[in-house]
């Protein structure tokens, strides 16, 4: 009995931090990307959708990390007639980057 217990206490314990990163990176998308990509990753009138992405299917997780850290000014820009502006850089520590990362594979829909 206090086996199974226990066991049951270690498997909650290790099932909370996931939930918590994914709720980390739902509210590191919220707060970094939704303001050009939207709420939903649809995109909107200033950037490109990321759900369901060619680029965020396609592309390795270094890639898209170096696309988030570096972003996408002048001739790295995607889609310069369909949105002017680029992408900024963005300032976040690795393990946010990865977070995101996932987070975005998550939403392709595959």
């Amino acid at each position: 009995m206090k086996r199974t217990i226990f066991c049951a206490v270690f498997t909650l314990a290790l099932a909370v931090p996931g939930a918590a990163l994914a709720a980390d990176a739902g509210s590191l998308y919220k707060s970094r990307c939704q303001p050009c990509h939207g709420p939903e990753a649809q995109g909107t009138a200033i950037a490109p959708g990321l759900a369901d992405n060619q680029f965020v299917r396609e592309a390795s997780n270094e890639e898209i990390a170096r696309t988030i850290t570096e972003g996408r000014q002048g001739a790295d820009r995607k889609y310069p007639q369909q949105f002017p502006t680029g992408m900024p850089p963005q300032k976040l520590s690795e393990d946010e980057v990865n977070q995101l990362v996932d987070y975005l594979k998550g939403l392709q829909g595959q």
